[in-house]
């Protein structure tokens, strides 16, 4: 405990005559104690295994606090889904309007991936959990030692079974939450783009907080979306550092190898790329406002109801659903090419005569069809966009968020009880010397 005051006030100085870390601290210590006492610190232990301990205490930390920052960032996005059931907005495919949808909806999408993400995490951290201390250079030692004692007192579920194992793969664990890390960073890249996407003047239907955007330097009215932009960059840098982590065990030989000490950097690295992120993305998320009257135009605009009026024409004709989507799209057509925004009873019998269909339905059915709030109504399915649909996804998302959280605190809980018990086994050793 001495020795960790010393190094948080930063005290404690490396000498590069001592090699590494390790030999440093031992040395520390013989200075302290005494060079007989501090020659018992490797006894039935390696850098090897001491090396891997500490990597896997870090990552549970980190595993931890970035699941607490997803789970913050989901409960931002359900709370705006719940304040924007009835915003409509164009839904995407291509990046050219497909159907109608909802804000709600959308902010419900990128919940559920973030709860995916948010139990892949743990997953990790339930892999990453397991001591390997005792495994020493990966072929044990003859000394007797309770390695499940050890592991207890760190806060580990239990011990790698085989002690060749985590030496020979001290890549893996870092590969694995590096994985998980980057399909978060690409979830978050989407919101991102997304964000870019539908703020400017072109769409203009989100405004972005101002404090959260940044100026240009010769551009005085310009606000740009830089949080959004450097998200989507470090998902790109952190997928290089994947593919590092990768690649560094390709054809080792079993056993300890030198290449698996750049698994240290590279998850050092990975894990800064997305240390901010989703705590900018909630800040961003709860702040951000949607202009009603734009989205209210942008539902109006680009045939969006097309795949609705096709629908319509199979459910209550009994047409097959591709010669109604030929007729809709013939329709279509016959609006654009006369200059109108909206199909209209002519282009509709049109479009129904140049498939060969007997059928006429008239105005008002065609504008009861053509309404953006009654094709939402009736996606109202369990996970479609309609209000009344999308109260029950958000309940459901928020039940799986509630599990997902009583299963972090449990393993908080886990960890705090260790170390309080690790301080206090300190403190008896300390008195009996």
């Amino acid at each position: 405990m001495k020795l960790e005051s010393v190094i948080e006030k930063r005290e404690f100085v490396l000498d590069p005559a001592s090699e590494d870390v390790h030999m440093n601290i031992e040395a520390w210590l013989a200075r302290d104690i005494g060079p007989d006492a501090a020659g018992h610190l490797h006894t039935a232990r390696s850098r090897n295994d001491q090396v891997a301990t500490d990597m896997r205490l870090f990552l549970r930390e980190r595993l931890l606090s970035l699941e607490a920052s997803v789970d913050g960032l989901v409960a931002s996005l359900l709370a705006r889904a719940q304040a924007w059931l009835e915003l409509p907005i164009p839904g995407f495919t291509h990046h050219r309007h497909g159907a109608i949808s909802t804000v709600a909806h959308l902010c419900t999408a990128y919940a559920q991936a973030l709860l995916r993400d948010g139990r892949r995490l743990a997953s990790a951290h339930e892999r990453v959990n397991r001591s390997p201390l005792g495994a020493v250079a990966g072929y044990g030692t003859s000394w007797t030692i309770d390695r499940d004692y050890a592991a207890r007192l760190l806060g580990f579920s239990g011990v790698e079974a085989n002690t060749l194992d985590p030496v020979s793969n001290r890549w893996e664990l870092e590969a694995e939450v590096g994985a998980a890390v980057c399909v978060l960073l690409n979830h978050l890249s989407t919101l991102a783009q997304d964000m870019i996407l539908l703020s400017p003047e072109e769409y203009g239907l989100l405004v972005l907080p101002e404090d959260l955007t940044t100026g240009s330097s010769v551009m005085p009215q310009k606000r740009n979306p830089d949080f959004a932009e450097v998200t989507k960059a470090r998902a790109a840098a952190a997928a290089g550092h994947l593919a590092a982590l990768l690649s560094l065990s390709r054809g080792n030989l079993s056993g300890y190898n030198r290449d698996t000490q750049w698994s240290k950097y590279l998850i050092i690295d990975l894990l800064s790329q997305v240390e901010l992120a989703p705590e900018v993305m909630a800040a961003v998320v709860e702040r951000m406002e949607w202009d009603r009257e734009a989205l209210e135009r942008s539902v109006k605009a680009g045939f969006l109801y097309a795949v609705d009026l096709a629908d319509g024409l199979a459910q209550e004709f009994h047409v097959p659903f591709r010669r109604a989507y030929r007729a809709v799209g013939s329709a279509v057509a016959h609006a654009r090419k006369a200059g109108r925004g909206d199909v209209a009873p002519a282009d509709l019998h049109a479009g129904l005569a140049a498939e060969g269909l007997d059928v006429q339905p008239n105005a008002d059915w065609l504008a009861c069809h053509c309404d953006w709030k009654h094709n939402l109504s009736r996606r109202a399915h369990f996970g479609g966009p309609a209000p009344a649909a999308e109260k029950g996804v958000i309940m459901a998302l928020q039940e799986a968020r509630e599990s997902a959280r009583r299963d972090w605190e449990l393993r908080v809980a886990a960890d705090t009880k260790a170390h309080e018990q690790l301080l206090a086994e300190l403190r008896q050793l300390a008195a009996k010397s």
